[in-house]
């Protein structure tokens, strides 16, 4: 992780979380291998911080044996799904937003952040480069609501991010419209 990122999520707690409320949150792909975000999230005590990630490292509370099944989360548990850096090094990304959707509460938000701009970096694989619209399509294929996206093409690595939703009304919209 790189510095940009680490105050792209602390902006996203500074806006849309409320210090003095309780939130589950979990962290994917969190394995500490040059920083986390896990210090944005552990100095408040109302909040219960896990990082889940596909090997056994520092920050890791959940391993997954499958990128794309975490049956192992219960459905509806957390309040907030973060990711950094994370999203690009999966094969089928559409498949790990459609598990986010299904941890997350109703009315849980989500925070996606990753790299439009970056050197080759096998840990583990390495797929996509994103850029805002990108990750928008990522999350709206799992029947998230976009909340709000951009591309920094400032920045070194131009990070995207993509704060999101779950929203059951624009799930049962798309019912509809599919029934049409």
């Amino acid at each position: 992780m790189h510095i940009f990122s680490h105050s792209l999520m602390a902006d996203f707690v500074k806006r849309y979380l409320n210090p003095s409320s309780r939130y589950k949150i979990i962290d994917i792909g969190s394995a500490d291998t040059n920083g986390s975000y896990a210090d944005i999230f552990s100095s408040n005590r109302n909040w219960s911080y896990r990082g889940c990630d596909i090997i056994k490292e520092r920050n890791v509370d959940i391993v997954l044996s499958d990128p794309y099944d975490w049956s192992v989360i219960p459905s509806g548990s957390f309040d907030v799904v973060i990711s950094g850096q994370t999203f690009g090094h999966m094969a089928y990304p559409w498949l790990a937003a459609a598990e986010v959707e299904r941890i997350l509460k109703e009315g849980g938000l989500l925070c996606i952040i990753d790299p439009s701009k970056a050197n080759y970096s096998e840990n583990p694989d390495d797929y996509y480069r994103f850029t805002n619209k990108g990750l928008e399509a990522i999350i709206s294929s799992a029947g998230l609501h976009v909340i709000e996206s951009k591309t920094h093409s400032t920045s070194t690595w131009c990070d995207s991010i993509v704060i999101g939703r779950k929203d059951s009304n624009l799930k049962e919209e798309a019912k509809e419209d599919d029934e049409d």
